[in-house]
């Protein structure tokens, strides 16, 4: 298993217990630490979350003994600078950069589809992108509004 797919199946694992939950990911070299931030804080807070969080850090001592895990939240001390996923629970939308590249994987959820009878679910990847990280891209309504386009 390789660290991009154990991140891939916690974010799974935490957006399916809290799907509310905003998650990003980011790897700090300088420290070999791998961190994941959760919020709002009130998930982070939350036994379940706790167990949850205890479970992925036993599992990635397991497959990655000599890297660090951890988990962060809003007012943590340490926060992402240049995170390089990251989960938006609104529209189900996660964006990365792995290797200069930038990827958006979109899987609309029912509830807010037209009459809660049609879903979308895809992803786009962008080669070449001018973006070096997550905290480069303008934020969507500095964009324009894409949920419009993207359900057209």
């Amino acid at each position: 298993m390789t660290i991009q797919e154990f991140i891939s199946q916690s974010f799974e694992k935490i957006n399916k217990q809290f799907p509310q939950a905003f998650i990003a990911y980011q790897f700090d070299e300088g420290v070999g630490t791998h961190y994941i931030k959760v919020s709002p804080p009130a998930v982070y807070d939350n036994d379940a979350f706790a167990g949850l969080g205890w479970d992925l850090k036993d599992a990635f001592n397991e497959y990655f003994p000599s890297g660090e895990l951890c988990f962060l939240t809003d007012d943590s001390l340490i926060q992402l600078t240049s995170p390089s996923r990251v989960f938006y629970p609104d529209w189900g939308e996660e964006v990365s950069i792995e290797e200069g590249n930038y990827f958006i994987s979109k899987n609309f959820r029912p509830e807010f589809g037209l009459n809660g009878k049609h879903s979308f679910s895809g992803s786009a990847k962008v080669i070449n992108s001018e973006f070096s990280s997550l905290s480069e891209i303008p934020e969507i309504s500095e964009i324009g509004n894409y949920q419009y386009a993207m359900a057209a």
